[in-house]
């Protein structure tokens, strides 16, 4: 995954806004994808065999302190890469360092890493719906959520250029999540 350019990299803002989002929605789908997967993948069966076993009851406490302990881990993880996003930045695209493209970069990546809770949040309703035998709503809610996110990216792309990317992220994951609560 590290990027890396030479030190006489000179792109357009528009190339600079480019790679910005490239390796900010990188490094979040990348820590999504270390942090979270084993949990994914194990979620939806333990969930049930807790039902099963223990109990409804104990089945919903066990997800609701799963829930707690992601949104804390995440929070924190957020936190520190905002905290030290240049080390964090050195360490997923070395090549950045010291060229005219860091700033924005920096940027792009702490902007998207709240998208890493609003992710697993939303993962996680849609395994524990996916529990319920509910499976075809949140794909449906999930289609609504990328209808929305096209004309967000039509509409305010050309005011917001590529920040609309991030606005759409944001607005399709957090819909997302609120359909799937309800």
């Amino acid at each position: 995954f590290p990027v890396t350019i030479p030190a006489h990299h000179a792109v357009s803002r528009a190339g600079v806004e480019r790679e910005a989002w490239v390796v900010g929605w990188g490094a979040q789908m990348w820590l999504f994808k270390l942090l979270f997967t084993p949990v994914n993948e194990s979620f939806r069966a333990r969930f049930l065999q807790i039902r099963e076993e223990k109990g409804e009851e104990e089945a919903l406490r066990s997800f609701s302190m799963l829930f707690i302990s992601v949104t804390l881990c995440s929070v924190v993880l957020i936190g520190l890469i905002s905290c030290f996003a240049s080390s964090f930045l050195n360490f997923i695209a070395p090549g950045y360092a010291g060229v005219a493209a860091e700033q924005p970069v920096r940027l792009m990546t702490v902007a998207l890493l709240p998208v890493l809770l609003l992710s697993e949040w939303t993962y996680l309703v849609t395994a524990l719906l996916n529990c319920y035998r509910h499976f075809y709503l949140p794909e449906l809610l999930g289609l609504l959520t990328i209808v929305l996110n096209l004309l967000l990216l039509y509409f305010a792309g050309p005011q917001l250029g590529i920040q609309a990317f991030v606005v759409a992220n944001y607005a399709g994951l957090f819909l997302l999540f609120l359909l799937s609560l309800s």
